[in-house]
Formats: C-alpha cells, structure tokens, sequence
C-alpha cells in the first residue's frame, strides 16, 4: 500500500468523504459508539449534514478536481503522477461519495468514471498476469515507487487487489450502466496467483528475481480476502480472522493482533475503518474495530493528544509510516515497511 513521496494523499480524502457520506446519507452505516465497562457498543444512527460537513466534503473533493489527470486516474499523492491499485480504489471510493453528495452532476460523474474504468483497463499487468503495485497515473505505464521516468514490473500486491476489487463491486451496484466496465477491469486478470493453500500470495523482486509470499496481517488480510470474494476468490485462511490471532495489551484493552513473525504485524485503524464504512463490518468483528478504537480513546484521555493511528505519506525519506497501536511487541510505535 506504499505510495509516493508527498504529504497529502488522495486515501485521506476519500476516507473523509465517505465517512461523512455515511453519516448523512447511508452509504453505510454510521456508528456511535456508547463505553461500557469492558468495550464499546456499537449502535447505529443516522445523523444529518450540518454546514460544516458540507464544507469538509467539498475541501475533500478538490483534492479530486485538482489532481485528476488526462489519463482519468487521480495521483495518489498531490502534484506527484502516482498511483497504486489501493490508491485507485480510493479514486472510485471519493467519485461514488461526490456522487452522493451531488458534487459531481450524474452526466459528469457518468463520463468520468467510463473514464476512469477504461484507463484501469488499459494498465499494463505486471507479467501480463495482474496490475503491478505502482503505475505512472499519467502515462499508465508501470513503474516503482516514487520512480516515474523508467518503466519497471516490481510485483503484485493481493491487499491492494483486493480492496480495488471490492470498490469495482460497490460501483457496479450502485451504477449498473458501469458493470461492464467493471468487469473489463479485472478480465485479463490471471486470479490464481492471489492464493495459496487458502492463503493471501503477492509478489515482489528481490535481486532481479521474483519472491511469491503470503501476503497480509490480521485486519488487512480479511478486509482484502472479502473484497477478492467477489472476484470468486475464496481463501478461506485470510477470511478467518481467528486462524492466526492473539491478543495484546494496550493501556488494559486487549486489541487483536496477528501472531506470525515472519512479517511486521502492524495494527492500525485503517482496514477496521474502512471494513465498517465500507461493508457495514462484513470481513472483520465489529468488536475488534471497537477495541482498536477504545484504546486510541484512552492515549488520548491519558496523554490530551487526539489520536488517531493509521498510515500515511511522508513528505520526506521515509516517504512512508505505519503509524502502529501495536507492532512487533511494541505499542504506539512508528515504523516503515521495512521494520
């Protein structure tokens, strides 16, 4: 899910508008949550847009208007052509809530996302099997990251995939005259390299060679895992949020975390975030998502600092962080992709 070297960042707007969206108009459920004394409950609400939302979701969708580029993809990272198949998912993420919000006019949301949809397709696969994890959003060509001059294949990644893949799903509900070009996405796509033995597979080079290797930790793995379910993708190991789960201590709550250390086992907000605004909480316990939140609520009682821990770009080396609840038998810990 790496990026570009830039600070502001299309996951973040698009994150906004459809949480916004889900509070004024149902685009999922949106969710209060009432403290008992071991977890949150949650129970839904609809509550309507005030001027300030309405100001917020329109400062979110410039980041579109500003950034779309002729090829109809929209930079991952603000004056910087990059995109990844994540960053892409959040493209469709922030049209379909524009959409909602009557930002953008039918005709034109119409025209931009044939648009959009047909520059998906167009993409150059990464050994003509699946989409490489980083393109060049103007030229479409496949690049690595942050290296937009020299076309190079640097891998898949089943995460990425399968959060494209949901949203493919989501607008071809929601705006049956683009299913078509929904398919045409994922056509050529050649599936069986996403899984093995029930598991989630990317793949990345190493040294001029290619590593196949699970792919994803709990919370990222099941969101993805549920959105490449409707590509017919079933990976029965990455669905199961219990298969390798355990829980750790972070300020007395015990938030779920992934026990194979083979990998960095980052816990963040972003895939418990994004599974309840995006899904209603169908790939990942709710009460998890509540036990994540509950324990960012109590750093903030304790220390008075707003938080909120996720990842996001960098406007300089590392370029990009994990910003971790818990990794690595370590809590509220900042890290790369690398450690």
């Amino acid at each position: 899910m790496e990026t570009t070297p830039q600070a502001l960042n299309i996951r973040w707007q698009a994150l906004l508008c459809l949480a916004i969206g889900s509070i004024g108009f149902g685009v999922e459920r949106a969710l209060t949550w009432q403290e008992t004394s071991v977890l949150p409950t949650p129970t839904s609400r609809t509550l309507p847009l005030d001027a300030e939302d309405r100001q917020l979701a329109k400062n979110a969708w410039k980041y579109f208007e500003t950034n779309r580029l002729k090829s109809g993809l929209v930079s991952s990272a603000a004056n910087f052509p990059a995109t990844t198949m994540w960053d892409a998912a959040s493209q469709l993420a922030g049209m379909t809530a524009a959409r909602e919000f009557d930002l953008l006019p039918a005709a034109e949301f119409d025209r931009q996302m044939a648009q959009t949809l047909d520059a998906l397709a167009k993409l150059p696969l990464y050994k003509n099997e699946l989409p490489n994890k980083a393109y060049n959003a103007e030229t479409l060509q496949p690049v690595n990251y942050g290296k937009l001059d020299k076309t190079e294949e640097i891998g898949f990644s089943a995460i990425d995939l399968g959060r494209l893949a949901l949203w493919l799903d989501i607008v071809a509900h929601r705006y049956p005259q683009h299913a078509k070009a929904c398919k045409q996405v994922t056509a050529k796509w050649k599936l069986t390299r996403l899984t093995n033995n029930g598991s989630l597979m990317g793949a990345h080079i190493r040294n001029g060679k290619e590593e196949w290797n699970q792919e994803g930790r709990l919370g990222y793995e099941q969101y993805a895992a549920y959105g490449l379910k409707k590509l017919g993708i079933v990976a029965p190991n990455a669905l199961n949020p219990k298969a390798n789960e355990r829980n750790v201590d972070v300020l007395g709550i015990q938030i779920p975390a992934d026990t194979r250390s083979t990998y960095h086992n980052y816990v963040t907000s972003e895939p418990y975030v994004l599974d309840g605004l995006e899904t209603g909480f169908k790939a990942l316990p709710v009460d998890y998502a509540g036990r994540v939140l509950l324990a960012q609520a109590r750093r903030a009682q304790a220390t008075g600092h707003f938080t909120a821990w996720s990842e996001d770009n960098l406007d300089r080396e590392p370029w990009f962080v994990y910003n971790n609840i818990h990794v690595d038998g370590k809590n509220w810990k900042n890290s790369q992709s690398s450690g």
